[in-house]
């Protein structure tokens, strides 16, 4: 390809994602009463959970101290120039450090954060560990400071086991949903029943609920709670690699 026709096609890219696509989309939605923007890019953020999973991750990391920051599964570095740590059981680069979730030691963090990750802990290795998912959690809510937090997006039906320990309470995770129904790129706030329900891989590639997952520092065997969708699908204001 010539250079000429390359940059020419990465301008009508860049075209559709900051000019056309605002214009026939939804620009923002809404998770527990706060606002957000989409993320779309020319990678096809817009297609997949990703434009609502960074979204909610980026805004997070941004209200932490970057040095007090973990993120497990390399992907909002590809997003951000934050500057936090990361680990990564399988991916190089300069930036990660490559260390299992359910053994990595340090801290303490103010925040650790997850996108699309957890589901493949044990699910995508072999032999296969359905509960390995749960050890982890557990270890990374030990590396937390004591007013620390940890926040995980989870596509629903790709690993069945780790959507039942998110909605049945194994992994003390206080749990809120997003899904797509009608358009692809369009989000709202969904009850668990609801969300759960939707299939993985149709009609869109990737997920059509995702879980937002939030937790404390380890201190004793809170219940799982759900954060409750309104009629109007807005809830009430809140305080191989493993990634794909």
């Amino acid at each position: 390809m010539h250079l000429g026709s390359f940059l020419v096609k990465a301008e009508l890219r860049g075209l559709f994602f900051t000019t056309v696509l605002p214009l026939v989309a939804e620009r923002r939605f809404t998770l527990d009463g706060r606002e957000y923007r989409y993320l779309w890019d020319s990678t096809g953020t817009w297609r997949s959970e990703r434009a609502v999973e960074l979204p909610v991750a980026i805004a997070a990391a941004h209200q932490a101290d970057p040095y007090r920051t973990l993120e497990v599964g390399n992907v909002l570095r590809r997003y951000t120039t934050l500057g936090h740590a990361v680990i990564d059981k399988y991916e190089r680069a300069p930036w990660i450090e490559n260390a299992d979730a359910e053994t990595f030691t340090g801290g303490p963090y103010d925040l650790i954060v997850s996108v699309s990750t957890l589901e493949h802990i044990g699910f995508d290795e072999i032999p296969r560990d359905p509960d390995k998912v749960v050890r982890a959690v557990e270890n990374l809510r030990g590396l937390l400071a004591p007013a620390g937090r940890m926040l995980a997006t989870v596509p629903l039906g790709y690993n069945r086991d780790l959507d039942e320990a998110l909605t049945g309470g194994a992994l003390n995770a206080e749990v809120s949903y997003l899904s797509r129904r009608v358009q692809p790129q369009s989000w709202h706030q969904d009850s668990r029943e609801e969300a759960r329900m939707l299939p993985y891989g149709w009609p869109w590639g990737g997920a059509s609920a995702i879980a937002v997952a939030w937790w404390n520092a380890s201190a004793g065997r809170p219940s799982t709670v759900e954060r409750p969708a309104t009629a109007a699908g807005v809830g009430a204001p809140a305080s191989g690699s493993y990634q794909r």
